[in-house]
């Protein structure tokens, strides 16, 4: 990534007990998805309108349980 784009919206895939695919878009509106996004059943996103993702980390094992996101002001 660019020093001037960051993180705007995280999507996934899930089964509810693992992530399938996730999809990072920026603030240049590039994006694209990891994983295999057509074994998903449900669906999650973060879209921020104002700021963006400062952090995001994971629980996993084998595989990807949990995201979560820092979101904030960025400058």
């Amino acid at each position: 990534m660019d020093q001037d784009e960051y993180v705007t919206k995280l999507e996934d895939t899930h089964n509810g007990t693992h992530v399938n695919s996730l999809r990072i878009t920026t603030r240049k509106k590039t994006s694209r998805w990891y994983g295999n996004q057509s074994k998903g059943h449900h669906a999650f996103s973060v879209p921020l309108l104002t700021g963006g993702v400062l952090a995001f980390f994971v629980r996993a094992s084998n595989c990807i349980n949990t995201i979560g996101v820092y979101v904030g002001t960025v400058e």
